[in-house]
């Protein structure tokens, strides 16, 4: 209310506790590569090999200054 925002769409994992949400659907979020970083890194094994060894890119969270999930 402070931001005077009526109704906003979050996509996230857990709704913040102060926040008043509803869950309306359920998302599934995809990880894309392109074919030419395939073929110089391969597949990853696992989340744990993606995060650590391929670019990713996200949008930052101003307020906890960490990207959302």
């Amino acid at each position: 209310m402070d931001d005077q925002i009526d109704i906003g769409l979050r996509i996230c994992h857990e709704p913040e506790l102060d926040w008043v949400a509803q869950h309306i659907c359920t998302f599934s979020g995809k990880i894309v590569a392109s074919p030419a970083l395939l073929k110089r890194l391969d597949f990853p094994k696992d989340l744990q090999d993606l995060a650590q060894n391929y670019p990713l890119s996200g949008l930052i969270d101003p307020k906890l200054k960490r990207i959302w999930q």
